[in-house]
């Protein structure tokens, strides 16, 4: 009988598959296809997964420990919650593995059965090649191969020693047969062909992705293979050789696949050191900016993700190499640590002056002195600008504090607006009134005492809304021009009025005295330049004392003169109504 290349109930060494480079979640939908193959091939791929999957648990979890430590956190406070990914895979892995283990106790349990069910079929085989060469005893050697061919695997510890005897008994029968050739020629091209269907599979078996169920399933050919009766004799060679090839070719692959595997764990490794190296300017960072700190921090936990990436190293390797790594980490945290601790302080000391702001700004809104309220609150605005940030707890507090108390205060300052606006709509009314009413006076001179009333009255209206200020002051002048302009008496009576008038809307000029006086000055210039007229008429009229048309010369100065003093008395009219005022 042919040697095996691997010996059949020997257990074959793990197949490694590579499932580092894979996701949380990743992992746990090849877990979750992993259910529903046969429990006979998820062994070793359980195991891949559980690993892969431990070893990002593990990174996480350091992680977390190592940034709770670097942000001022006491190592015997550190508790880490595993997230919803992590909860389901433990679930499915762990009901997965209490089905394999129930799944190789029974397979052990049959196992014995089989050794019992294999010992009685070599007694019956025994005896049968002690009995006499029959066609009888060939049909029941034959029934009892079936039968044994049916019969699963046995304990790896009696495997050898059950093939071996039967192995024997076999060949005892056969080569005794004489009388019936011509069955046992046809019984070895019947097991011909069944082998030949063996090493068929076997060859198939390189198309498998899964190496584990590769090397299963040529566990099993090999012992269907032993358990197929000879073939004829010039095939013997020829075909162990197609099967012992097959079978190596499988190995092969897998051999190849472990090294593959082992030396992308060294690239990782020598990936991992690079990243170290990349990540140790960072240790000796240093900043005053909150800003650039967050860049910092995000850089490092790019390089932590990229750490992640990398994927498993050679387990001899995996402590020095973390150790290195986290201490970097370490160092880059404490540093960022110290930084916000001083920025603590400062935030604290802002508190305190936020504090004092809201204390002022709640004096102001309490205050009836709106106009020195609303400057100050106003400066205390812009004084709370240049104030740096407070601790984040009291941030929130501190803000909302100041903003009612300026809040409550311009809600004050508004309604009491809205009320003047009211104020101002009545007063815009008024004006409109006494527009319609100068408009519809009558032209007699008996109409000026009730303008001058009305005028009167325009003057004690208050303010009226800014946007109509023009317009209604517009429609005011207007309607005084058309009275005057239709009003039957003197000229002089007009300019009174019209002067009346003026000095009227000079009331409600903010610079009143100062227009007044300005006015008045006017008049005085004018006056005076009347008088220097005057003077310089009659000085002329001495040059011509002795002309003999000296009388008709006076007449016409005299005449001037009275037209001149004529309009002298009537500026001081008018100088006489503005010192009344």
């Amino acid at each position: 009988m042919e040697e095996l290349t691997k010996p059949v109930g020997v257990e074959q060494e793990e197949v490694v598959v590579d499932y580092t480079k894979l996701s949380k979640e990743e992992l746990l939908t090849e877990l979750k296809d992993l259910k529903k193959q046969d429990l006979k091939y998820v062994g070793g791929s359980l195991k891949g997964i559980r690993d892969a999957f431990g070893s990002i648990f593990r990174e996480e979890k350091s992680e977390a420990f190592n940034r709770f430590l670097s942000e001022g956190g006491h190592k015997d406070d550190f508790e880490y919650q595993a997230d919803a990914t992590s909860r389901e895979f433990n679930e499915l892995a762990n009901d997965l593995s209490t089905k394999l283990r129930q799944y190789y106790s029974d397979l052990e349990a049959q196992k014995i059965t089989n050794l019992n069910r294999k010992n009685k079929l070599l007694e019956d085989l025994r005896d049968l090649v002690n009995q006499a060469e029959t066609e009888e005893n060939f049909q029941k050697v034959k029934d009892l191969q079936a039968e044994w061919k049916e019969i699963g695997f046995v304990p790896q510890a009696n495997a050898s020693e059950l093939f071996d005897n039967y192995r024997a008994l076999l060949d005892r029968f056969y080569n005794n047969l004489t009388l019936l050739k011509d069955l046992r020629d046809l019984d070895r091209q019947k097991n011909l062909t069944a082998k030949e269907e063996i090493c068929a599979k076997a060859e198939a078996l390189l198309e498998l992705e899964s190496m584990n169920e590769a090397l299963e399933k040529l566990k099993e050919l090999h012992e269907l293979y032993k358990s197929v009766g000879p073939v004829p004799q010039d095939k013997h060679e020829a075909l162990w050789e197609r099967f012992k090839k097959a079978s190596d070719d499988v190995y092969e692959k897998r051999q190849k696949v472990i090294e593959e595997f082992k030396a992308q764990l060294e690239n990782n490794y020598q990936a991992k050191l690079q990243i170290i190296q990349k990540l140790q300017p960072y240790t000796e960072l240093s900043s005053k900016s909150i800003a650039e700190w967050k860049q910092y921090t995000d850089e490092v936990l790019a390089i932590q993700q990229e750490w992640k990436d990398a994927g498993q190293v050679p387990h001899e390797k995996v402590k020095d190499l973390s150790k290195d790594f986290w201490a970097a980490c370490k160092a880059f945290f404490a540093n960022k640590n110290e930084f916000f601790k001083e920025l603590d302080s400062k935030r604290e000391a802002n508190l305190k002056l936020k504090e004092a702001l809201c204390e002022k700004a709640e004096e102001f809104r309490d205050s009836e002195n709106l106009k020195e309220a609303t400057e100050g609150l106003k400066n205390l605005q812009k004084e709370w600008k240049t104030i740096g940030q407070v601790p984040k707890k009291h941030n929130e507090a501190i803000y909302q504090r100041f903003r009612a108390a300026c809040d409550a205060f311009f809600d004050k300052k508004r309604a009491k607006f809205e009320e003047q606006e009211k104020e101002y709509e009545e007063n815009l009314a008024q004006k409109e009134a006494i527009c319609e009413a100068i408009v519809g006076l009558s032209s007699e001179a008996s109409s000026v005492e009730t303008f001058e009333a009305k005028l009167e009255e325009w003057n004690t209206i208050g303010y009226v809304p800014r946007k109509s200020k023009i317009t209604i002051q517009q429609k005011f002048e207007k309607s005084i021009k058309a009275y005057l302009k239709n009003l039957e008496v003197d000229s002089k009576e007009k300019i009174k009025l019209e002067l009346s008038v003026q000095v009227g809307a000079l009331k409600d000029s903010p610079d009143a005295q100062n227009a007044i006086r300005n006015k008045m000055t006017q008049l005085r210039k004018e006056i005076s330049g009347y008088e220097g007229e005057i003077s310089t008429l009659r000085t002329n009229v001495e040059f011509f004392a002795n002309s003999k048309s000296i009388d008709k010369i006076k007449a016409d100065v005299e005449a001037q003169v009275a037209v001149i003093e004529e309009k002298i008395k009537e500026l001081k009219e008018q100088l006489t109504i503005l010192r009344n005022y």
